[in-house]
């Protein structure tokens, strides 16, 4: 996704990394170009987003980090900062995922950066995508269709659910800024803290999350652990009037990109019932992870 997502976090300067991708489409798509493809981006960042889920599997909050930063509560008064998560179901070849992007880039961060976080979850079904986050993004998005799409069977790309509760629906030519503003809270009763050592060259590492309780929920909640990746720089297919309207955007810096998560369970992980009372904090301890590196 192009987009700083506005997430105030360091950079990090990565060496320019290049990856063979030999993908054959379906039935109705060409054969792609076996040739090498290019990924560039000098301005590499990895980030840790945490979520937590209700009963029902709606986000009650989200919070992230820099790979190696700690990230202690975030305090409102007597309770914790609320986000919005954003999952944008996407891809190089989707022609319309733009609109999600410029939507966030150009909408939602210049007044409400920190009131976001977003994950983008890549598909390669329509061509060619390096950042395909198999095989999770195809089981989320069947999950969450049915959940939140009227017609699940015609959830097509771009498909981008607000904290898996509701589907963020198109306004004009981009999507519906009052929509995803109406989501967010005052604060949560929810705290997340994040601690990660991650060694971003070679995949692997562990992280620590925690989650402090202001209200008594008492019954099994959920988290999700990703791990994402921005400034990654590749071609963007478009057929929007954004970015130059051009029928593809060459260079385009893909941000949020998902490359891996903790365990295979992309509904989250279960905290139990008896931990998610008020004035507890539930540890995970030392969680083992690997992730793409697109190199």
């Amino acid at each position: 996704m192009n987009s700083k997502y506005s997430f105030k976090i360091m950079k990090k300067t990565f060496l320019l990394a290049s990856i063979t991708l030999v993908s054959l489409l379906s039935s109705c798509n060409e054969l792609v170009d076996d040739s090498v493809v290019s990924i560039g981006g000098e301005n590499r960042v990895t980030r840790v987003v945490v979520a937590v889920f209700d009963g029902e599997g709606s986000v009650i909050n989200v919070q992230q980090a820099e790979a190696g930063v700690e990230q202690d509560y975030e305090m409102v008064g007597e309770n914790f900062k609320h986000r919005v998560l954003i999952e944008d179901f996407t891809g190089a070849w989707c022609v319309n995922c733009p609109r999600v992007t410029h939507t966030i880039e150009e909408e939602l961060e210049p007044e409400h950066h920190d009131k976001f976080i977003a994950v983008a979850l890549h598909n390669d079904d329509g061509g060619s995508d390096p950042f395909v986050f198999k095989p999770y993004e195809k089981q989320l998005h069947g999950i969450l269709a049915d959940k939140v799409h009227p017609t699940p069977e015609f959830a097509s790309y771009p498909f981008s659910p607000l904290n898996r509760q509701e589907m963020w629906k198109r306004d004009g030519q981009a999507y519906d800024v009052q929509q995803a503003l109406d989501l967010v809270q005052e604060s949560s009763p929810v705290g997340i803290r994040i601690d990660s050592d991650l060694d971003v060259t070679e995949g692997t590492g562990t992280v620590n999350v925690s989650f402090k309780f202001n209200q008594d929920y008492n019954e099994e909640l959920k988290y999700i652990v990703y791990i994402v990746e921005d400034g990654l720089e590749y071609a963007q297919k478009n057929s929007t009037p954004f970015y130059g309207g051009g029928s593809e955007i060459e260079d385009f810096v893909h941000n949020a990109v998902a490359k891996g998560i903790v365990g295979t369970d992309v509904l989250g992980t279960t905290i139990p019932a008896n931990e998610t009372k008020a004035g507890q904090i539930f540890n995970s301890g030392r969680l083992n992870v690997t992730f793409n590196t697109f190199e």
